[in-house]
């Protein structure tokens, strides 16, 4: 079950019939296993030592550091994640407990190290971590989960200088006052108390801060407590269980692996465009999930046998088989991502994947009629002429359940439609993936290296940018450019935070020229004063002329790229002076977390509404999944997401604090959406940062709410108000049905009259609430079944001429 490699060659000159042989019988295994994630591919054409490095690439461990205060049952997280995903926990506290406790020559030194509080020396820590990191080597194992480790710069070096390495360090964030309360309840003497105390003193807590691509996990423990409480013994043992599950039910959806969905009727291509999206990111697979199960009945491995047997006694494997085995593959690759084709063949498999993986993006291969029919005619074309009917059928069922599962990921604004001619081939796919695949951008500026970077990361976790605050190596113009593209391809994102890039006027102008205008670009601005203590203070061993010309050439770079900007789009640009904060200088993630509040009003998500009776058929929601499935606004391409209204108050889709707080509102009023303005608010602002892309465009359904017209309900300028209040409304399209369209909407009497009086008070509400050139009154007719498409698409074209200016 290990994973292949194959070294691209030319064959064209193959000087024997023996060595034709082999070519061919290498490729035949090639053609076996490519389709199932077995092969990985580097290009031979370079020279020996570019060669040796793209192979040793393949084998690169990733090393994923846990870091977290000494009360935190860290072993245990790390052993879930090893049961979970197969990574090879390597517990580093117990290690180094185990060997304080031992008669080695070093105990003595570990244990003074332990009872101070201090990091224990790497030339120590480190060779005993890689003898762990060699057996999990000669097990197959190429992901490693370090539990409490790093303690210091130094130990980081000693291990990746030994082995190369993908690291990940992750820090379970507990505030100072969690940690004790979790010391009070276990019997941890002196020893454990003096290790609390130096994780929070600053030494530790900026080293940790220091390592590159730091996933911060913030974790309280009243939370943990509130959302666990009694899924465990009442216990001490019990609580500590409770406290691992409440840590990874942060912890998972942040390391879930990504993958991306190929989907597309039978002959469409879509097997082209999915190793076309595979070789485009670094480290990444592509996967038939159609041949996955069937190749491993084939090889009769542990989990084909299972299969062959649950076939035998006439049951269906589920999709968590294939889930299992894509994880598996993954970790022994340590692949970053995969793009499957073939999965999900069913709309309800999608839910089971979201709790797998995090689906970055989505593509859909599509045509018009003529060009599906040609499809089909070629898949029927390859069964016996009795078989024709059967065929035809099975076309037509997977366009109806392929049409189910377009929809579900479009409202989630994860579907990037591709219109093909018949056949398309690779440079079509290349050409529409170019055309419509590029991300959002919000470019942070700056020259200071405290404040910039500590606020890009802010940012960035507040936008759900994918990978966090992105730094590129910025040697060379092409190298940035590179480096940023891999980015993308690697992680498909909807809005990449770029901290401190492009940082020259060249490289700034080859960006602005390749992406276009961002979405907002932050200036930071500092003192000279304050620059050069921090540029001092990071480079302590320059002498004063080399710091005054370091600090001035980084100087030309930043405002030339500054006047690159300005030039082209001074719109966005955002430039913010460290003196007019509030926080002192000597606290920069005070001053961080305030310019993310001054940054936010900047980042309203774009809303638009659509308004239709809230009672009956679902009218809004049927144009919203149409809106939704166009990938357009106007002229523009747009992947909408779809809030509908009445989804904010399901219960146990929110934070703990928020479904408290519904639970509590829920005892003042019978009617659905009757809430405290301030908790509206909140859940707009949950709904929108929990999207795949938080800045929008959002389509809203169902507001205002039915519970508006109640007697003890919110009114409706109210609810529209809280919406206006937390993002910026684009567009408001009023569907207005006539009497008899209303009638067979909504048979009841009492209901329909409700509406009426509804509709009439919306219509004379919203002009005086909004512009007017926000407002399209749409007139459809639903009055029958056989108007209703026709209906939903008229209002779907009102709604997409908002941007033809």
């Amino acid at each position: 079950g290990g994973a292949a490699v194959a070294t691209t060659t030319d064959v064209a000159d193959v000087p024997s019939a023996e060595d034709a042989a082999k070519v061919k019988e290498t490729q035949n295994i090639l053609s076996y296993y490519t389709p199932i994630g077995k092969v990985r591919t580097v290009s031979a054409d370079a020279d020996a030592s570019t060669l040796l490095s793209s192979l040793l690439d393949l084998f690169r461990c990733r090393f994923w550091y846990l870091m977290g205060a000494p009360p935190v049952p860290l072993g245990k997280v790390g052993a879930r994640l090893e049961k979970k995903y197969g990574y090879s926990c390597i517990d580093v506290r117990a290690l180094m407990e185990s060997l304080a406790d031992s008669m080695d020559p070093d105990a003595e030194a570990v244990r003074a190290s332990l009872r101070k509080g201090q990091p224990i020396d790497a030339s120590i820590i480190c060779p005993r971590v890689l003898d762990a990191v060699a057996k999990g080597q000669r097990q197959g194992r190429t992901n490693f989960v370090f539990c409490d480790f790093p303690q210091s710069q130094k130990q980081v070096e000693f291990l990746e200088y030994r082995i190369p390495c993908t690291p990940r360090p992750l820090l379970l964030d507990f505030s100072r006052a969690d940690a004790e309360d979790l010391l009070s309840l276990r019997d941890v003497g002196v020893v454990v108390e003096t290790q609390t105390d130096a994780f929070y003193e600053d030494d530790r807590q900026n080293m940790m801060k220091g390592l590159p691509g730091l996933l911060r996990i913030p974790l309280c423990l009243a939370d943990i407590e509130r959302k666990e409480k009694g899924r465990g013994p009442n216990t001490i043992p019990g609580f500590e269980q409770q406290v691992v599950e409440g840590i990874l039910s942060e912890l998972l959806p942040k390391l879930k692996p990504s993958i991306s969905l190929v989907l597309g009727l039978p002959k469409s291509n879509s097997d082209v465009l999915a190793k076309l999206l595979a070789s485009r990111a670094r480290s990444c697979l592509g996967i038939d999930c159609n041949q996955l199960l069937d190749k491993e009945m084939e090889r009769e491995t542990e989990v084909g046998v299972r299969v062959r047997t649950m076939l035998s006694h006439g049951q269906v494997p589920g999709l968590a088989y294939t889930a299992e085995l894509l994880k598996d593959l993954m970790t022994l690759t340590s692949s970053d991502s995969l793009v499957l084709e073939n999965c999900p063949l069913y709309v309800d498999q999608v839910e089971l994947l979201e709790q797998e993986f995090n689906i970055s993006k989505v593509y859909f291969v599509d045509a018009d009629e003529k060009v599906v029919n040609q499809w089909k005619a070629r898949f029927v074309a390859k069964v016996p002429d009795e078989q024709t009917e059967e065929q035809m059928k099975v076309f037509s069922d997977r366009r109806t359940y392929l049409d189910a599962i377009v929809k579900r990921f479009a409202r989630q604004g994860l579907l990037q439609r591709l219109k093909v001619t018949d056949n398309a081939k690779e440079a079509q796919f290349s050409s529409l993936l170019d055309a419509g695949d590029l991300p959002k951008f919000v470019l942070v500026m700056g020259l200071s290296t405290v404040l910039t970077p500590r606020f890009a990361s802010l940012l960035a976790t507040q936008l759900n940018a994918s990978g966090g605050a992105l730094q590129l190596n910025q040697d060379t113009v092409d190298g940035m450019m590179t480096g940023l593209q891999e980015h993308i391809s690697a992680h498909r994102p909807a809005l990449v935070v770029l901290d401190r890039a492009p940082r020259s006027e060249s490289a700034m102008k080859s960006f602005l020229a390749g992406y276009g205008e961002p979405q907002l670009i932050v200036n930071l601005t500092l003192s000279t004063e304050a620059l050069e203590e921090e540029f001092r203070a990071a480079n302590e061993d320059m002498e004063d002329d080399q710091v005054a010309a370091a600090m001035q050439a980084e100087r030309t770079a930043y405002e030339g790229a500054l006047q690159a900007v300005e030039a082209k789009y001074p719109k966005v640009l955002w430039t913010v002076e460290r003196e007019s904060l509030k926080a002192p200088p000597e606290e920069p993630d005070k001053a961080a977390e305030e310019l993310l509040e001054l940054a936010k009003p900047r980042l309203l998500p774009n809303v638009y509404l659509v308004v239709a009776p809230t009672v009956g058929a679902n009218i809004s929601g049927q144009v919203a999944d149409e809106v939704c499935c166009t990938n357009r606004l106007g002229r523009q391409s747009a992947k909408f997401i779809h809030i509908d209204t009445a989804g904010l108050f399901t219960t146990a889709s929110h934070s703990s604090q928020l479904e408290d707080e519904l639970y509590k509102a829920a005892y003042a009023t019978s009617s659905t959406g009757c809430i405290p303005q301030a908790l509206w608010d909140d859940l707009w602002r949950e709904a929108f940062t929990s999207s795949i892309d938080p800045t929008g465009p959002f389509v809203i359904t169902n507001l205002p709410t039915a519970s508006a017209s109640a007697s003890d309900g919110t009114t409706l300028r109210d609810q529209l108000s809280r919406l206006a209040a937390v993002s910026s409304i684009k567009g408001i399209l009023v569907i207005k049905l006539s009497p008899e369209a209303l009638e067979n909407a909504i048979p009841d009497t009492s209901s329909r009259a409700q509406e009426q009086a509804r509709q009439a008070a919306l219509l004379e509400l919203l002009p005086e609430q909004f512009d007017e050139s926000l407002l399209t009154i749409c007139d459809v007719d639903f009055s029958s079944t056989g108007l209703a498409g026709t209906a939903v698409s008229r209002a779907c074209s009102q709604f997409l001429k908002w941007n033809e200016d």
